[in-house]
């Protein structure tokens, strides 16, 4: 044999291995030795920080067969991924706790009773917006505080038997289960509007993308798992329940108009 055709012969040996060892997903080659794709996802940044990681890294209960978009786990080997809505408990109705802008209100999540007996997680969009002026309608809105403004975070809750909750997101733990709009008061020379909002949605046998991290949204996401990235089922998944806090004063009027807060529900 030439040694032209035996390089040749060599070469597409190897090609032919190499094929056998990756998994065309129509998209994108996956390597099954690596655990990721070979290729970029062409829809960029929508599932994370890495172009290339398969599943949001959370293969036991996701599956991409196409290499563009991750489901949940066939229910035939996995248990699968089901949303559902959560529901809300007031615990404390909005409040003011200080006379120029100090505000809270907080509420508990509930599970249906359909899911009562499963475990999953609790993610829920926060959107905050502040518009704080002194006298002299100079913007005095706190640096830490000004990010919100332009973009929402994911935070997230544990329930069910995996936390040893049993049934229900109890109120109980509010580490656990609450979620408190928390204002902190502005100087008395101030004036503002600051609205939060939030949305909330369930899903059972549901695992955290890798980017939730304690605090991961900066100051106001406080030690829950947070992130700044949007889940990658977020869009995908039937509209969650809301809630919502507006905080107003003008302690630069004479006579001054203390805090006032408005809570729905």
């Amino acid at each position: 044999m030439k040694r032209t055709t035996w390089l040749a012969a060599l070469v597409a040996f190897m090609a032919v291995v190499v094929l056998f060892q990756d998994a065309f997903a129509r998209s994108r080659m996956y390597h099954p030795s690596l655990g990721r794709f070979m290729q970029r996802d062409v829809l960029g940044y929508v599932d994370g920080m890495s172009l290339y990681q398969y599943t949001g890294s959370n293969p036991i209960v996701r599956t991409d067969p196409t290499g563009g978009c991750d489901r949940p786990t066939n229910p035939q080997t996995q248990m699968p991924m089901v949303p559902f809505t959560p529901g809300i408990q007031v615990l404390t109705k909005g409040k003011a706790t200080g006379n120029c802008g100090g505000a809270m209100y907080s509420i508990a999540w509930t599970i249906p009773q359909v899911h009562q007996s499963s475990s999953g997680k609790v993610i829920q969009k926060v959107q905050w917006s502040f518009d704080i002026k002194d006298r002299d309608k100079k913007d005095i809105t706190p640096p830490r505080l000004k990010q919100y403004n332009t973009k929402p975070y994911w935070e997230a809750w544990s329930f069910g038997i995996l936390r040893g909750v049993g049934s229900t997101v109890s109120p109980i733990n509010p580490d656990f289960s609450n979620d408190i709009f928390r204002l902190e008061e502005f100087p008395d020379d101030s004036k503002g509007t600051v609205l939060v909002s939030g949305e909330a949605k369930g899903a059972t046998n549901y695992v955290l993308p890798p980017n939730f991290q304690p605090g991961g949204a900066g100051p106001l996401s406080g030690t829950l798992p947070a992130t700044w990235m949007k889940p990658g089922d977020w869009d995908n998944t039937p509209a969650g329940v809301t809630h919502s806090m507006t905080v107003k004063w003008d302690c630069c009027a004479s006579p001054k108009q203390f805090t006032q807060v408005q809570a729905n529900p």
